[in-house]
């Protein structure tokens, strides 16, 4: 059976790192060639290609604005000698702390699962240096599994009504996340086509693994929002019995900070603690028929536009946030029926309730995390182009109004 250029590769590094005695079992050389380690470094295929991804030596992928290393895929050979001396064995759970890109802990994983009958879950739980929002390429390799549709499949259900194809896809993504954004996605689809095409035979077989590489590479490098839209659509339309309940397992195994609810989609909740002590009791709250006006809308606003996720709605879901926060504190001034001017900014109904002896002033922090963000890198009054808002500071600030919410 004719390998692609990655497996190929995967076996040269395996065989070198057996040579200098960095690997010794069968099972940890089964790991190494289980996992594509392209999915844990998508900006290096893109940009140096699978050659430079399978080289034995340390990948720096995140840096300080001064340009000292944050993060990095360690060296394979380091990571060899290390799962080695780890010796898992059927029925063990890992947590490993500061997993970078989580190839590591995934090597670990599918590797061996595939050569032991009993192993860990594969929603194996680490504590990567993920991006905020969680779905890292292994995540979103097990989402598609719990989908269970063709690539072409999903992609069509996320293409319609909405894209003509690949081109006007790339063009869309230019004009929401950037240029840079669109050529990566591209060059992702192309390399992955480029491995499984052979000029010198054209069938429909052929034609058909293509196509389906090629959507399977866009939905592993598509901005997260719109994979995650895509899964959503696909279960809409193809619903899948357990699947809501499984891919929230998932999320809350690997530490991303999504709830899937049937009919509905990805919905925010943080991470479990953040889940259980805020997000929760604050849903609780704005449930009730005094926050059924201004503060219920912004809150459910606020968590829908952190999950559209484009930099347009991540300034909105801050702004809606703060927003939150005041009418919560009109809510509560209105109850106790103490005069304030509807023109009020947040600080100032704020020393309303602490004047009226609602709150004490050491609560100031807590009530009003989210209103000086929203003032900062609100959507409202940033004009034709959105504040710059990271998405880890769109999710602390609706964090802390789920606080501020259900503290009131």
């Amino acid at each position: 059976m004719a390998r692609t250029v990655s497996e190929r590769l995967r076996r040269d590094l395996v065989a070198d790192l057996r040579a200098r005695g960095a690997i010794d079992s069968d099972r940890v050389a089964a790991a190494f060639l289980a996992v594509a380690r392209e999915h844990f470094l998508p900006h290096v295929l893109a940009e140096d290609g699978l050659k430079a991804v399978y080289r034995d030596d340390a990948i720096v992928t995140k840096r300080d604005p001064q340009g000292r290393p944050l993060s990095s895929s360690s060296q394979p050979a380091l990571m060899a000698k290390m799962l080695e001396l780890l010796d898992l064995q059927a029925g063990h759970r890992v947590l490993e702390i500061g997993a970078g890109t989580g190839y590591n802990s995934f090597s670990a994983e599918l590797g061996w699962l595939a050569l032991l009958d009993a192993m860990a879950d594969p929603t194996l739980d680490t504590a990567s240096q993920r991006s905020a929002t969680g779905l890292d390429p292994a995540a979103r390799k097990l989402s598609l599994q719990i989908v269970d549709q063709a690539p072409s499949a999903i992609l069509s259900v996320f293409f319609i009504d909405r894209f003509a194809g690949y081109a006007d896809y790339y063009a869309a993504v230019s004009e929401v996340w950037g240029a840079d954004r669109a050529r990566s996605c591209e060059r992702a689809v192309s390399t992955a086509a480029a491995e499984v095409s052979n000029p010198l035979v054209v069938s429909t077989r052929d034609a058909a693994r293509e196509r389906e590489t090629r959507a399977r590479a866009l939905q592993e490098h598509m901005p997260e929002p719109d994979f995650r839209t895509a899964v959503a659509d696909t279960l809409r339309i193809e619903p899948k019995p357990g699947a809501a309940a499984r891919i929230t397992e998932l999320c809350r195994r690997r530490g991303a900070p999504w709830a899937f609810r049937e009919g509905h989609g990805f919905e925010w909740v943080g991470d479990e603690e953040i889940e259980r002590t805020a997000v929760l009791p604050a849903l609780s709250a704005v449930s009730d028929p005094r926050f059924a006006g201004g503060v219920k809308s912004d809150f459910e606003s606020a968590r829908a536009e952190l999950a559209l996720g484009t930099p347009k709605a991540l300034s909105q879901s801050v702004h809606q946030s703060g927003c939150a926060i005041e009418s919560a504190m009109k809510v509560v001034l209105n109850e106790r029926q103490i005069a304030y001017d509807a023109k009020d900014t947040a600080q100032r109904l704020f020393e309303h309730l602490v004047q009226n002896g609602i709150v004490t002033r050491d609560m100031e922090r807590l009530v009003l995390g989210a209103a000086t963000p929203r003032n900062k890198k609100g959507g409202h009054g940033a004009g034709a182009t959105p504040h710059q808002v990271a998405p880890e500071d769109a999710e602390a600030v609706l964090g802390s109004a789920a606080v501020a919410i259900a503290y009131g």
